[in-house]
């Protein structure tokens, strides 16, 4: 409770006592009751205006007590996440299951935490089948690319399935090649919009190491040839972390990072493909590393009330640096440290829009400061970003390195985060934690019914596609919860403690008195 709303809580005991004795002097019974009567209601609603009011984005959130994702193998990377409007997450991963590496899939509700993660895509070469990215369109169809390959290089993929079959393996469509020619380092999402149209933005090697798109304007039935956006130019760098986005204009926005062998990033680029007339716009450097800057690297877009909004990572010590642009991504504001308060870096910041058209960002942060390192949450409000509250945070070790987080708003009102340990550590899976948003919830809509993928038009594959196995992966021996945790009194507000600790004793001296002065009156 706050000094002030102590000071009052004060005030009206005195009050309540003065009054109790002024009305005994006078001996007027109705007089007695009545003001006691009044004081106390007062007394109780002060103390009810004192507790602490629902969240919203400016306060605030609880984050469930981290748990570990049960399924998930020590070294895995946390899932790609996609969100319904039935209340429901989907996930998939990729991880070794017997001799093949493969892709799997599980899902998270509220209600019932995970399910039993089960794999459900193999590369058709008998290679890796690494998940890049997934998309559920209006119909209710996702759509997922991945790679396939191995060290040397492999193809791009895709395929799709129902979401609500998305856990049958035999429901998803025979993968095809999109492009024979991805590279390795892998890097690729697929996006699209309502009316059919697909965008699959990934790294490739057809005409050099560099950005290439594919295009679908049927739902995935067919696919263009890959379009060149940009070529490093070089065989000992690759472009690599790509995010892209849809505006609301329909037009694709996408940024990417330039690696070298060390896998350190020297250049930010942000492209925008123009959807209507399928050809990419020049290039924009949006950050350059200059002598012992370190790295610049892990950006992030998303379009944002007619603005585009990039956060990426940059100096020495690092920072998430900010670069606005609201002309569509054309020219671009001069770039200013996102969070000034919080240094370090450890993965893609994460950005995402609840129901109230509030603008997250979930960001690792990795430092040598046992207070800031961990896991953190900000808010954008009245023009910038608001200080980070931790999600988890602790001291440093070679099991706590939160890094590559992933996050999605669920239904509106539902915030879901996962992450790993740094892979330069040893490895203790993939954990998640989860807060309610004060925000409007979405309207729920359940998934469509449709037992069979259709067909994907395409060349037959003159390789032998080998079918993917429904053989559910074997949970660790380790006995993690997946449900909902029970809020604990030491993660709730301190406020809200004492508050409630307070209130019976408040009540009880209200009550006392007020019997003192009826006994009295009469």
């Amino acid at each position: 409770m706050s000094s002030r709303n102590i000071a009052k809580l004060n005030l009206v005991m005195r009050q309540l006592s003065n009054s109790s004795t002024m009305v005994l002097v006078r001996g007027r019974n109705k007089t007695v009751l009545f003001s006691a009567f009044v004081l106390l209601i007062v007394l109780v609603g002060l103390i009810l205006t004192a507790l602490p009011l629902p969240l919203s984005a400016q306060s605030s959130l609880r984050w469930s007590i981290a748990r570990r994702v049960p399924g998930y193998a020590d070294e895995s990377s946390a899932p790609v996440l996609v969100a319904d409007n039935n209340l429901t997450v989907h996930a998939f991963g990729s991880q070794f299951i017997g001799a093949e590496y493969a892709i799997f899939y599980n899902r998270w509700t509220p209600k019932e935490g995970w399910s039993e993660p089960i794999d459900v895509i193999l590369s058709p070469k008998a290679q890796r089948a690494e998940i890049m990215s997934a998309f559920l369109d209006s119909r209710g169809m996702m759509h997922v690319i991945f790679f396939g390959g191995n060290n040397t290089g492999g193809e791009l993929y895709y395929t799709r399935a129902p979401a609500i079959n998305a856990g049958q393996a035999p429901a998803w469509s025979t993968p095809v090649s999109l492009d024979p020619s991805a590279s390795n380092p892998s890097s690729g999402i697929i996006t699209g919009d309502d009316k059919g149209n697909l965008y699959a933005v990934y790294s490739g090697t057809a005409e050099g190491n560099g950005i290439y798109v594919v295009v679908s304007r049927d739902g995935g039935e067919t696919w263009s040839a890959p379009l060149k956006g940009f070529l490093t130019n070089s065989t000992s760098l690759w472009a690599f972390g790509i995010q892209a986005a849809l505006d609301a204009h329909g037009q694709l926005h996408a940024v990417w990072t330039v690696v070298n062998k060390a896998g350190n990033g020297e250049s930010v680029y942000y492209a925008r493909f123009e959807s209507d007339k399928r050809e990419w716009g020049l290039p924009i450097t949006l950050q350059d590393t200059k002598g012992n800057d370190y790295e610049a690297d892990w950006a992030t877009i998303i379009p944002y009330n007619d603005e585009l909004f990039v956060i990426y990572n940059y100096g020495f010590p690092p920072f998430r640096w900010m670069r606005r642009s609201s002309d569509g991504g054309s020219t671009w504001s001069p770039p200013t440290k996102a969070i000034p308060t919080l240094k370090g870096e450890n993965g893609h910041p994460v950005l995402a829009v609840d129901g109230g058209n509030n603008l997250h960002m979930i960001l690792a942060n990795r430092t040598l400061d046992d207070v800031t390192h961990g896991l953190w949450h900000s808010v954008w409000q009245d023009d910038h970003w608001t200080e980070p509250e931790a999600i988890i945070a602790g001291p440093a070790s070679s099991k706590f390195d939160p890094a590559w987080p992933k996050a999605v708003i669920v239904q509106g009102n539902k915030f879901l985060t996962l992450w790993r340990q740094d892979p330069g550590l040893i490895g203790n899976g993939v954990w998640y934690s989860f807060a309610e948003l004060d925000a409007r919830p979405l309207p729920l809509v359940p998934l469509p019914t449709v037992t069979l993928a259709p067909t994907v038009i395409s060349t037959p594959l003159p390789q032998q596609v080998i079918e993917p196995t429904r053989t559910p992966i074997a949970v660790p021996a380790a006995n993690f919860d997946s449900k909902l945790p029970v809020e604990t009194a030491a993660q709730m507000d301190p406020n809200l403690v004492l508050l409630l600790a307070v209130l019976p004793v408040v009540l009880l001296i209200g009550l006392l008195l007020l019997v003192r002065g009826v006994r009295r009156a009469y």
